[in-house]
């Protein structure tokens, strides 16, 4: 088999892999029911897979009802990013994407913190 095929079957497992670690998230579609705890996991998945998910997440967020009134937090669980020093991990990437809205977890440096501001409204600069 040549390289291009090699590198094509590759990509597709890859993205096959990408495409379950999703599903194990799949409550980003109910984003709005959730009280308080709002958690996804980006163990399993490639870099490229997780910052896709790490933006739907963001549009989700940015897309809800929830954020009108209170600041909201979303806690994205990548590890502790000690077990592949030759690679760039998800962590790092998102922490550099990011800047400011993550933070790294005080408790647990395998989670990182993403803070969404509250959406202000008309009413609010009325007081």
């Amino acid at each position: 088999m040549d390289g291009s095929k090699l590198q094509a079957q590759r990509q597709n497992l890859i993205s096959q892999i990408d495409e379950l670690v999703e599903e194990r998230n799949s409550h980003l579609s109910r984003i709005d029911e959730f009280s308080e705890a709002k958690v996804f996991d980006l163990h399993w998945f490639s870099l490229n897979g997780a910052l896709k998910f790490v933006r739907k997440i963001q549009k989700a967020m940015e897309n809800s009802s929830k954020r009108f009134s209170q600041r909201q937090e979303v806690t994205l669980i990548t590890g502790w990013n000690n077990r592949i020093p030759w690679n760039t991990s998800i962590k790092t990437t998102l922490l550099d994407i990011y800047g400011d809205a993550i933070r790294v977890a005080e408790n647990n440096p395998g989670r990182l913190i993403w803070s969404f501001e509250k959406k202000w409204t008309y009413a609010d600069h009325l007081f």
